[in-house]
């Protein structure tokens, strides 16, 4: 919502140009509002298509109305060693059908955004000195650049050779690493000069990236948006469609055609620019070398020619506009499903009995402030009575205006009513934590904004007496150098009013009720009681004070705390990591456990020997700095433990007293399991190596694993009697390819632990197809069969299912076509005694579908940190019996190695469904000999230098 501002701001003020160097938290319709805003006011929004060499999809570049681009340097490390084409795609950038531009530069997308935007300067500048009337518009902007663009094309690249390994891709015409080409400043002015300005040609739906069910349409899909050319005599346009994401020019079918049509008149804007029946259209095509697990198997890319006819000495100037859909079936849908609510879901959903009707409603609390309670119908879904609930407006549009308060509602964009704030709440991220809190036999729903606002709705929608509450304001600190009486942000305090972390539902003062627990942007931990009162004893302020390193600067709490009754006193402590950088170089954080009195066990309230110090990569501003992965609690054997890992280090499983560190960043001394090492013999604490795969795994080795950007889960995936871990990242190889520009691909990986033995399970890790921020894992048997499965999204479009031998359910995984940031849920929605799973996208489309697995069955890990108080503690009860139930025998090596038919070595290899037999691709073209082992001393300094700005 703070984005929407901003860009409103700009075009009120008077801005031709909007240079968003970033990436949005969400994408709102306010967002989308104000790009549209922009965009008819003749403003172009110039976007990062982000810098993590994936294929995820960046926002706002997913937006209507903007100008995604990326940058390409001009040899592999900078630096010329061999014959070049200075056309080189560097890796810190990502790549898709969105990806329109290439700009020349030494950095990352962040850096082709500024050198854009400022070559639009002198676009805009040069419509005036040459008396372009009436002035140049964002569309025609946008036309200019992609028109007047130099094809890259490097035959090379297409060379089955070990030397086709130094380029990404590029054929003749737009790719999906390199866009229309690389983007030429001194052409698109002379053709601003000659008067050569480009048809307008936009395209609003479908919307980027939807998926079309063929089973599910009734008739041809609209396709919207405009045509024109005003400044012609007349001109024509097509609209084609062709199979893949980057199809060549002779791949491109016809699906309407018109010709001479005057000038003067618009095509589209209140009628579809043509209709086009995906019903029984081929979409076979041969997959694209960036697409090895199948990410693009049901694209397709429509587009839309346009010709402007001026006549005389300006001739023909064409203009082009293109789209990614896909096309696909999927029979487990549930019916009306999947629902595009409008704007993006980063919060997971949870399923309740809200209603009281005995069968599970879905809570999903969105990107602009709607939390949803959706139950099934014969007809659909619908919301409860009295949902979707709104936020409370973002701070500066609060009607009425909050006194001494900033206020924007008299802005041009909001007083003329061109931006509707009808339905504008502040955002949810964080997954909202539902149970009985007042006592009154009905559940409530805690919900926290983005801007630290805390709601507890009642099952009918209603606001609970004595909310909204709100976390304190955050000052700045005096510049006089006075010391303040409280926390205030400053340049080197990086906090905030505000939360990104989920509320917990515990009871923390052992009056029997349950309190909500708020770890908040000021870098403190809240506890509430039902009334809204603060429980003594809190809150609690995270600040790093140890011996292993300087005292880091004040900063945020990201994660969610996890609660668990370490000492038996009754009072639950919570395990909690802070975004506080630790270490030379700042590439190291701290988790703590807070006793459960809070300050009231003393001015250090944390069990003895915690802070606990790990490696834990400052990667990105906010997002991934200090310990942002929430950790979670476990019984292994007898011993409870807590687990949570920073980004690029192992998990650690430390119990109640972890030992003191004699280092900092090395493993605790009383860490578990203890194991003994079969390469030397000698007895070692924690989980192994992350270089250390299982024999049965389908990933590319040798590398290693780095848990990175989620949060870990837990439950018994090998059905041998003890807790596993589960943690998604990435791995050596991606950073790796991070660093260079070559075409060598890295690969993302999700990975098992056993909570017997600290080693990968035999098909550890499993193969993802991009990130998983900001997600966990949802565990449960899915099909049927004893083994649990879990379940993970990321950017690259599937929500898989893997159980302990890498297998996948029939159906599975599931395509959305877009990224995936929540964690999914389960429950049964239908009273039918078995699973639906449920799950949203960044894209805001919400999915549900139905699966085999039984209510009774092995539900282990049924949403975001575990259960639906969000307590992030496998032994907190559920209401699913069927958790203590055990697979007849354990998923060995052998047991997995028995399940595994070998595939016909002349079939291509397809991701998922069937019996997931393989996992599929290999995401490297080439990988070296060098053994795991050596590869760890290269893995921190590898990911260094990766601090990007987005």
């Amino acid at each position: 919502q703070d984005f929407g501002q901003a860009v409103v701001y700009a075009t009120d003020n008077g801005a031709k140009i909007i240079q968003c160097a970033l990436g949005t938290i969400n994408m709102t319709p306010l967002a989308q509002q104000a790009l549209t805003y922009a965009y008819e006011h003749d403003v172009l929004n110039v976007i990062s298509m982000a810098d993590e060499n994936a294929r995820h999809h960046n926002m706002p570049g997913a937006a209507n109305h903007t100008l995604p681009v990326h940058a390409i340097t001009f040899s592999p490390n900078n630096r010329v060693t061999n014959v070049e084409s200075f056309l080189q795609f560097n890796p810190c950038t990502n790549f898709g059908g969105q990806n329109f531009l290439s700009v020349a530069g030494e950095g990352c997308s962040s850096e082709a955004v500024g050198q854009l935007s400022g070559m639009s300067g002198l676009l805009f500048s040069a419509a005036k000195k040459y008396a372009v009337s009436p002035g140049l518009t964002a569309a025609e902007a946008m036309q200019l650049w992609t028109q007047t663009a130099d094809d890259i094309d490097v035959p090379e690249s297409r060379e089955l050779s070990d030397e086709s390994n130094r380029w990404y891709w590029s054929q003749p015409g737009f790719d999906q690493r390199f866009g229309y080409g690389r983007t030429n400043a001194n052409t698109a002015i002379e053709w601003v000069k000659a008067g050569r300005i480009p048809p307008e040609v936009d395209v609003v739906r479908p919307y980027w990236f939807e998926v079309l069910y063929r089973d599910q349409l009734t008739g041809p899909v609209e396709i919207r948006g405009h045509i024109s050319a005003s400044r012609a005599t007349s001109y024509d346009y097509i609209v084609e469609w062709a199979p893949g994401v980057q199809p060549l020019d002779d791949a491109f079918i016809q699906i309407a055609q018109d010709n001479n049509i005057p000038g003067s008149t618009i095509t589209g804007r209140d009628e579809p620019i043509a209709l086009f029946d995906v019903r029984t259209i081929d979409t076979t095509h041969e997959p694209d070398p960036d697409s090895p697990l199948g990410e693009n198997e049901h694209t397709i890319t429509v587009r839309i020619r346009a010709m402007a006819h001026y006549g005389g000495s300006i001739g023909d100037v064409p203009g082009e506009m293109r789209r990614t859909y896909y096309v696909h079936s999927d029979p487990d849908l549930v019916k009306g499903f999947p629902i595009h609510l409008g704007t993006s879901g980063e919060s997971s959903p949870k399923m309740a009995d809200i209603d009281g009707d005995g069968k599970d409603d879905l809570v999903y609390a969105t990107g602009d402030g709607r939390l949803h309670v959706l139950r099934l119908t014969a007809d659909g879904a619908e919301n409860v009575p009295g949902f979707p609930a709104i936020a409370q407006r973002p701070d500066g549009l609060m009607s009425p205006p909050v006194p001494g308060k900033p206020n924007y509602l008299s802005a041009p964009a909001y007083a003329s009513g061109d931006i509707d704030l009808t339905e504008v709440g502040s955002a949810y991220l964080a997954t909202p934590a539902i149970a009985d809190i007042d006592e009154d036999g009905k559940p409530e729903i805690v919900a926290s904004t983005w801007n630290g606002f805390i709601n507890v709705f009642e099952h009918d929608g209603q606001v609970k007496e004595g909310f909204p509450i709100r976390l304190p304001e955050v000052p700045s600190c005096p510049r006089d150098g006075t010391v303040p009486e409280g926390p205030c942000m400053s340049t080197e305090a990086i906090i905030d009013r505000g939360a990104f972390a989920s509320p917990v539902l515990e009871d923390m003062n052992k009056d029997g009720k349950l309190d909500i627990i708020q770890a908040a942007f000021d870098g403190s931990v809240y506890v509430f009681d039902a009334t809204g009162a603060a429980v003594d004893g809190w809150p609690v302020r995270l600040h790093y004070t140890g011996s292993l390193s300087e005292e880091p600067a004040y900063n945020r709490i990201l994660t969610t705390p996890a609660v668990g009754d370490f000492n038996g006193d009754g009072y639950p402590e919570l395990l909690v990591g802070s975004n506080e950088t630790l270490g030379n170089g700042k590439n190291s954080g701290a988790a703590y456990l807070i006793d459960g009195r809070g300050m009231n066990a003393g001015a250090e309230p944390y069990l003895s020997n915690w802070p606990v110090t790990m490696n834990s990569l400052n990667l990105f501003p906010l997002v991934a700095e200090g310990v942002g992965n929430s950790g979670v609690i476990g019984k292994f054997g007898d011993t409870q433990a807590s687990v949570i890992h920073g980004n690029g280090s192992s998990p650690l499983i430390l119990p109640a007293d972890p030992g003191a560190q004699p280092l900092i960043n090395e493993t605790p001394p009383n860490a578990i399991p203890e194991w003994e090492d079969p390469d030397t013999g000698e007895k070692r604490r924690g989980v192994a190596p992350t270089g250390r795969f299982g024999s049965l795994t389908k990933a590319s080795q040798p590398d290693v694993m780095f848990p990175l950007f989620s949060n870990p889960s837990l439950a018994d995936i090998d059905q041998d009697g003890v807790l596993d871990v589960i943690a998604s990242g990435s791995s050596l190889s991606l950073a790796q390819s991070l660093l260079g520009s070559s075409g060598e691909s890295g690969q993302q990986l999700l990975s098992v632990w056993s909570g017997k033995d600290g080693q990968m399970l035999p098909a550890s890790p499993f193969l993802l197809e991009d990130y998983s921020f900001f997600n966990s894992h949802a565990i449960a048997d899915l099909n049927d069969d004893q083994y649990p499965e879990i379940m993970v999204g990321s950017g690259g479009y599937f929500l898989h299912a893997f159980d302990g031998c890498g297998r996948e359910p029939e159906g599975w995984p599931k395509f959305t076509g877009q990224w995936i940031i929540p964690t999914p849920a389960i429950g049964d929605m239908d009273g039918d005694g078995k699973l639906e799973v449920a799950v949203g996208t960044r894209n805001g489309w919400l999915y549900i579908w139905h699966s085999e697995g039984k209510v009774d069955g092995q539900v282990l890990w049924p949403s975001f940190h575990h259960d639906n108080r969000n307590t992030g503690n496998y032994d907190t009860p559920t209401r699913f019996d069927g958790a203590n139930k055990t697979a007849s025998e354990p998923l060995t090596k052998e047991l997995c190695e028995s399940f595994v038919a070998e595939p016909d070595p002349m079939k291509p290899l397809e991701p998922g469904g069937g019996c997931g037999c393989h996992l599929v691709g290999a995401p490297s073209r080439h990988r070296s000999g060098t053994p795991w082992w050596a590869l760890l001393g290269l893995a921190g300094l590898a990911l260094l230098p990766l601090r990007r700005r987005r």
